[in-house]
């Protein structure tokens, strides 16, 4: 694993947490992504692991929305990782989550929580 602490760009930032764990943090609040955007925060997960081993922790800034594309292209990308935690904040991201989920991927290997006490002791747990 590359030993930088952070990476950061327009629309979102990463840094190590813990030793596996990777916080990817989108930082515009308010905006529907594009899929250029996402794939922007994706690819600093991939710059500081580019085998894939870390489990992520997603946090969604407050209000965002993904287009079609962008939510397509990301949930291809997170079933690349060995586990997903996403931060959601508002009712829209919930029910916006829960139906990608299930309709790109019906895998275990994401979950969405409301706060990272929650989605770091899952990310924690045993696969």
């Amino acid at each position: 694993m590359i030993t930088r602490k952070k990476l950061t760009s327009e629309n979102a930032s990463i840094e190590q947490i813990d030793d596996g764990i990777l916080k990817l943090s989108f930082t515009r609040p308010g905006i529907t992504l594009t899929k250029k955007e996402v794939m922007c925060g994706w690819q600093l997960a991939i710059d500081f692991d580019p085998e894939r081993r870390s489990k992520i922790l997603l946090v969604t800034a407050e209000g965002s929305l993904l287009d079609k594309a962008a939510r397509k292209s990301a949930f291809e990308e997170k079933e690349k990782w060995p586990k997903v935690a996403m931060i959601i904040h508002d009712t829209g991201q919930v029910l916006m989550a829960k139906i990608a989920i299930t309709r790109h991927t019906p895998s275990s290997n994401t979950k969405t929580f409301t706060n990272e006490k929650d989605a770091l002791l899952w990310l924690h747990q045993e696969a």
